[in-house]
């Protein structure tokens, strides 16, 4: 009998940008796709009032695919390979504060950071963060 081969599971912190992408089919759903194809993701639990926010003004522009989005976001939001977290807002702030993002922002690249792990997001600004605070690891 032939083995099969297992892609290894990798971990990586996912922000709301890239989720939605993939809800929504947005621009760069396929590259999210791609990265999350083997992957675990965690995420802080501000994540779950991004998506519905993202949702609930999709409805708002599309009212006929109610269903279909709700749908998408309920499979989002259970699927067994992610994992919601609490963050250290005290930690939090001063991050937001010297990367000039959000607190929501922050929180995704503070616990990207205080893992260790990558970080999967299509905002250009929290990429941008990323790429300088996570280097410093």
């Amino acid at each position: 009998m032939a083995k099969l081969k297992r892609e290894p599971m990798s971990t990586h912190v996912v922000d709301a940008s890239a989720l939605i992408a993939l809800i929504l089919e947005k621009p760069g759903w396929e590259e999210v796709a791609e990265r999350l194809e083997h992957a675990h993701m965690i995420a802080p639990h501000v994540l779950e009032y991004e998506l519905m926010h993202a949702v609930r003004r999709r409805i708002d522009k599309e009212p006929k695919h109610a269903h279909l989005y709700m749908q998408r976001l309920v499979d989002m939001l259970t699927l067994t390979t992610l994992r919601l977290v609490d963050v250290l807002f005290i930690e939090v702030v001063p991050l937001a504060l010297t990367t000039d993002l959000s607190g929501y922002d922050a929180s995704y690249l503070w616990l990207a950071k205080e893992l260790g792990l990558p970080l999967v997001t299509l905002d250009h600004d929290l990429r941008a963060a990323a790429a300088v605070t996570l280097s410093q690891n």
